[in-house]
């Protein structure tokens, strides 16, 4: 086990918590996204207080994007939908650029970065090569992951984390699914893959006590 790991770093990875998704005005509101902005507004201030590195996700689309034939149009970059919420953005955030990563990942993990925002164009965040770069940097020993849509992006991003060899714990009352069957049947198959679940009150405890992951 590696000296990073032994420290048992924990990553919070906030996942396309954006205006277009979680705002009933939204171009592709997810269903009930706000019934979980309290539990995302804690999650985070908790990870600024304690110095947890927070990675979140930024669906981040162009005009007539491919995705937008399976998809309505939405977070097309430089508009108002593409900004994340008030509740899950921080003061100190940088979006991720792959000239400047290494220093990025430094300030990160020392506390005077307190977000690093990732912007993607696919579901899942495992296509972009600079998430790569950045977990492996970060190099977690358990990743807490929350954030929309459950079936979609969230679900993509824990099998991925998962296919990688990191522990994962989803927050279950901090996610919400397009369509509530297929929801709850992501969530089935995260937990067969090795995802365990969790609550925003449990993290929270947890993490204060020092009893997790």
């Amino acid at each position: 086990m590696s000296g990073r790991r032994a420290r048992k770093r924990v990553l919070f990875c906030d996942v396309d918590t954006q205006v277009d998704f979680m705002e009933p005005v939204g171009r592709l509101a997810v269903p009930g996204a706000q019934e979980i902005v309290d539990n995302l507004a804690e999650l985070t201030t908790f990870a600024v207080d304690k110095r947890i590195p927070i990675i979140a996700t930024a669906d981040s689309h162009v005009e007539k994007d491919a995705e937008f034939k399976d998809f309505s149009p939405h977070c097309v970059i430089g508009t108002p939908g593409q900004a994340k919420i008030r509740a899950t953005k921080t003061a100190n955030s940088q979006v991720a650029d792959m000239n400047l990563l290494n220093r990025q990942v430094q300030l990160l993990l020392a506390g005077e970065l307190s977000q690093l925002v990732i912007e993607i164009s696919t579901l899942d965040m495992f296509a972009e090569r600079i998430s790569e770069k950045i977990v492996r940097a970060i190099n977690p020993y358990c990743v807490y992951v929350y954030g929309v849509a459950t079936e979609f992006c969230v679900r993509l991003a824990v099998l991925g984390f998962l296919l990688r060899n990191y522990r994962l714990k989803l927050i279950i009352d901090a996610i919400k699914p397009i369509e509530q069957t297929a929801g709850l049947k992501a969530i089935e198959e995260m937990k067969k893959m090795g995802a365990v679940l969790t609550t925003t009150a449990e993290t929270l405890k947890d993490l204060s006590l020092g009893l997790a992951p």
